[in-house]
C-alpha cells in the first residue's frame, strides 16, 4: 500500500516528527534550579551613590574571584560540577560558574540608587542551589569594606529552595519542534507542487533564520554622566591601552577570554575600544555605553568605566587645585534585559526575500532557456 502524498499526510508527518526529535532532546538536557535571595543595601549618610557603587563592586571583585570561587566548588559538602572537573579544567568551571550560573543584579529605587541586590544561583541540584546562594550572600556581606561608613545589609528574601526547575522549557522546545517541522513539510510539499519561488523563499528562510541562533546575543549597558565645567581631558585618560588591558584581565570581568587565547594583545584592545563607546550627549553630558555577549558583564564594564572617571577626575580637579567633585552620575549603568543584537526575525524575513528572488530568477531562466527540438 502506498500512503498518499497529500498536504495534511505531509504536514502531519512532518511536525509530529519535528516536535519528536525537539522533545527526546530536551528531555535529554538536565534539570536546573534556581535559588534566590535579595539583600536590602542602606545607604549611610554622607554617602554617594558612587560611592556606595564602589563599595558593592568591591565586594563582588572578591566573592567571585577565581580563589573564592574554586574553594566554593571543590568544599566537600558541595562538591559542585563533579564531572566536568574532570573533563576541563578547573579554570573553565569557574569561568562557566561565574558567568552562566551565577547572578547578582542590583534592583533599583525610584530615585534610581541602588536599594537591594538580587543574589541567585542556577544548578542541577535544589538543595545545593540554594547553600550555594547561602554562601554567596555571607561572603557579599562579609567583604563589604569596613573603613569609614558601614553599608548596612539585611536579608530581605532569604535563600529559596526551589520546587520545580527552572530550565528547560521542554513544552516550548516541542513547541518550536513542532514549528521547524511544519516548515519543513511545507518545504517538501513546494518542492512536489508549489512553484520554485515559494520553495526557494521558505527553504532560505529557514536556513537563515536557523543560523541567526548561531550567532551570540549582544547586550548595550548604558550610563549618562554630567561634568561642570566640561573637560575633554577626562574621557582619554580613561581609555588608555594600559587601563583597558587591565579592566579585560580583571578575573572578576575576565573579558574576551576566547580572544585572548588566538590574538593578540593589542587586537583585543581594538576590539573593546570599538565594543567601548563614550559619546557627548549635550555640552556638559556624556554617554557611556558597552557592548558584550553578557548582560552582566556589560553592566559591570559600565560601572568599571564610570569609577574610573571618577578618580581620573578628582586627581584632575587636585592639579588644577578644584575643591568640589564636579563630576555626577545622571543615569547609571542599566541591566539590559533584552539583547540589542541580533534581529532574527529581520534575518529570517531578509532570507525569505532573498530566497523568493531567488526562486524568481530560477523560474524567469527555466522558462527562457530553448528548448531542444525533438528528433
Amino acid at each position: 500500500m502506498r500512503l498518499k502524498w497529500n498536504f495534511a499526510t505531509v504536514l502531519t508527518a512532518c511536525g509530529l516528527l519535528g516536535a519528536a526529535i525537539a522533545g527526546g532532546w530536551a528531555y535529554r538536557v538536565p534539570d536546573k534550579y534556581v535559588s534566590t535571595a535579595v539583600l536590602r543595601v542602606d545607604r549611610p549618610d554622607g554617602m554617594t551613590e558612587t560611592a556606595l557603587a564602589e563599595q558593592v563592586q568591591h565586594a563582588l571583585t572578591t566573592v567571585l574571584s577565581r580563589t573564592s570561587l574554586a574553594e566554593m566548588i571543590q568544599r566537600p559538602d558541595l562538591d559542585l560540577y563533579k564531572s566536568d572537573r574532570t573533563r576541563i579544567p578547573m579554570e573553565d568551571v569557574v569561568q562557566g560558574m561565574r558567568n552562566r550560573d551565577i547572578r547578582i543584579a542590583p534592583i533599583h529605587a525610584n530615585d534610581k540608587s541602588v536599594s537591594a541586590i538580587s543574589v541567585s544561583f542556577a544548578y542541577a541540584d535544589r538543595e545545593k542551589a540554594q547553600q550555594v546562594v547561602q554562601r554567596l550572600v555571607g561572603a557579599l556581606a562579609k567583604n563589604l569594606p569596613r573603613e569609614g561608613p558601614w553599608v548596612k545589609v539585611e536579608v530581605l528574601d532569604p535563600p529559596s529552595l526551589p520546587g520545580r526547575p527552572s530550565w528547560p522549557n521542554r513544552l516550548a522546545y516541542v513547541g518550536i519542534g513542532l514549528a521547524v517541522g511544519l516548515g519543513l513539510g511545507l518545504v517538501l510539499l513546494g518542492a512536489r507542487r508549489w512553484p520554485v519561488v515559494v520553495t526557494a523563499g521558505v527553504a532560505v528562510g529557514l536556513i537563515t533564520g536557523a543560523a541567526s541562533y548561531l550567532i551570540p546575543d549582544r547586550f548595550v549597558s548604558t550610563a549618562v554622566l554630567r561634568i561642570d565645567p566640561a573637560s575633554s581631558n577626562l574621557v582619554p585618560a580613561v581609555l588608555t591601552d594600559e587601563g583597558l588591558i587591565a579592566m579585560i584581565q580583571k578575573p572578576s570581568l575576565d573579558l574576551y577570554h576566547d580572544d585572548r587565547a588566538r590574538k593578540p594583545i593589542a587586537e583585543v584592545v581594538a576590539k573593546m575600544r570599538h565594543d567601548l563607546q563614550i559619546t557627548l550627549v549635550n555640552t556638559n553630558s556624556f554617554a557611556i555605553r558597552y557592548e558584550y555577549p553578557n548582560r552582566y558583564k556589560a553592566q559591570a564594564v559600565v560601572r568599571e568605566v564610570v569609577t574610573t572617571l571618577f578618580e581620573t577626575n578628582f586627581m584632575l580637579s587636585r592639579q588644577t587645585g578644584a575643591t568640589r567633585q564636579n563630576l555626577e552620575v545622571v543615569s547609571p549603568a542599566v541591566l539590559p534585559e533584552q539583547p540589542s543584537s541580533p534581529n532574527r526575525l529581520s534575518i529570517a524575513v531578509m532570507g525569505l526575500t532573498g530566497g523568493l528572488m531567488l526562486g524568481g530568477l530560477l523560474t524567469a531562466f527555466r522558462r527562457r532557456a530553448p528548448r531542444a527540438l525533438p528528433v
